[in-house]
């Protein structure tokens, strides 16, 4: 910002002719002796010392005045975002922000730092942009803020709206799933959830179709207990959170077998019969699986009587005397292997 200094130079000899020149140190301006003054534009901040020295001609000597005080201040500065932001980004994607800084009194140095509220980057005014990474998804409003130097003041540009969607993301099952396991027994199914946009959170879920298990990104994996036999298809499947898209992985295939099982003949049957009359045969099927269904059916060799695993017994009619050997014979259903109890000894009369 310029500023007038006045002067004047006397002698008692008469009227010098001539030039004055006033300087700050730095800076300067100059006027004849007849106009008596001249504008000058300090270059920098701060106290200054205003001396005015007159030149002298051809009959007066020249002379310099005592100093004068004045201060400099900061000059006032203007920060602006020049980028078209209106295209959306995505969590952990890198945009380019351009700024300037001007002002009336020269050019300003120094840095720029651009925030979205929460991640930043710097540049120098010289460099005019920086790159930012947004690390959350969402409306933001972009600022820059010039931090000032010695001769110019900070400054805060307006905000500048921006958009910034979920980063996607990809799951993926890392087992290897090759080996049969039966129905019931749980497996382990290990999972990663990848981005270019930094670390997902959240939870994934493993499904073969019916059965699921589910643990978070961090723990990695999940132990599914499939509940029905045949060839299962697994896929793992990310819900997704604040900054982070959800996704699928590819299926991959793991064959669940039919699980064994326990056919006990559970009541006394030590007390004899008669043959001809009926008895009541007990019995259970159990698997480390789950619960069996079907049918089983109960022998003494000849005879025999049926009923479901649910109902847990049948009644029996010996025909013949003697010592009969019990069997009783479970036939197995779609997800559980047959089986045969021991024997009991049973006597009819």
């Amino acid at each position: 910002e310029g500023y007038t200094v006045n002067f004047t130079v006397t002698s008692s000899g008469g009227t010098p002719t001539g030039n004055v020149t006033v300087s700050d140190g730095a800076a300067t301006c100059s006027a004849t002796v007849a106009v008596g003054s001249c504008v000058i534009t300090s270059t920098t901040a701060g106290s200054k010392t205003l001396i005015a020295t007159y030149a002298g001609d051809g009959n007066f000597a020249g002379s310099t005045s005592a100093g004068v005080a004045h201060t400099v201040n900061q000059a006032t500065t203007t920060t602006t975002i020049t980028s078209d932001l209106s295209t959306a980004t995505v969590v952990g994607e890198g945009y380019t922000v351009n700024f300037t800084v001007t002002s009336s009194g020269g050019t300003p140095t120094g840095n720029v730092t651009v925030s979205d509220g929460a991640a930043t980057c710097s540049a120098t005014v010289a460099v005019g942009s920086c790159v930012i990474t947004s690390t959350t998804a969402g409306a933001k409003t972009l600022v820059a803020t010039y931090a000032g130097d010695a001769n110019f003041s900070g400054s805060t540009s307006a905000g500048v709206a921006h958009t910034v969607n979920q980063a996607t993301t990809t799951t993926t099952i890392t087992s290897d799933l090759s080996t049969a396991t039966v129905v019931g027994q749980g497996y382990t199914v290990n999972f990663t959830v990848t981005s270019s946009g930094g670390t997902p959170t959240g939870n994934v879920t493993v499904s073969d179709g019916a059965a699921t298990c589910t643990a978070s990104v961090a723990v990695g994996s999940c132990t599914i207990a499939s509940t029905t036999a045949g060839t299962k298809t697994l896929v793992a499947t990310y819900a997704g959170d604040a900054n982070f898209s959800g996704s699928a992985s590819a299926g991959t295939d793991h064959t669940v077998d039919a699980a064994t099982t326990t056919t006990t003949i559970t009541n006394d049957l030590t007390a004899p019969t008669t043959a001809g009359d009926p008895y009541i045969v007990s019995f259970t099927v159990t698997s480390t699986g789950g619960t069996p269904t079907g049918s089983v059916t109960v022998s003494d060799g000849t005879d025999s009587c049926t009923a479901s695993v649910a109902v847990g017994s049948c009644t029996l009619t010996s025909t013949t005397p003697g010592v009969k050997n019990l069997v009783a014979t479970y036939a197995g259903d779609g997800n559980f292997l047959g089986s045969t109890s021991a024997v009991v000894p049973h006597t009819v009369l």
